[in-house]
């Protein structure tokens, strides 16, 4: 019993070391969030419908990364992932790779507020687009 109890406590002290490092708590408006971060590679794949989305290859794993509608930006030259594909990057995200902002040679790019609804919440016209 003993020996489970020291187990316990030395992977309790190594998560409290190693969390902070890992993801960062956003805390507004009553609620808390885990933002992460994943550094890859940006990339473009063909998912199950047939269209060509973007990618973040890391040493473990691609993921599907997005930064919102691509109407939001008003045509796909603009759109912020596209600038990427190929650079090495670091998404900040909620869980899943819907970027909140994304570092790339040394420089942030905000792609929506942490906190809230993102900018094209409610569609085009809400947008103003």
């Amino acid at each position: 019993m003993r020996r489970v109890m020291v187990v316990l406590l030395l992977v309790a002290i190594a998560l409290v070391a190693v969390a902070p490092a890992m993801a960062q708590v956003v805390q507004g408006s009553g609620e808390s969030k885990r933002i992460v971060e994943v550094t890859g590679t940006v990339g473009t794949a063909v998912n199950a419908k047939g269209d060509t989305r973007y990618t973040l290859e890391t040493d473990d794993a691609r993921y599907w990364l997005g930064a919102g509608p691509e109407w939001y930006y008003g045509s796909k030259s603009e759109y912020p992932l596209e600038p990427l594909v190929g650079k090495t990057v670091t998404v900040a995200s909620e869980g899943r790779l819907e970027a909140i902002s994304i570092t790339s040679d040394g420089q942030t790019q905000q792609i929506r507020p942490a906190e809230g609804e993102p900018p094209w919440a409610g569609g085009p016209e809400a947008a103003g687009r």
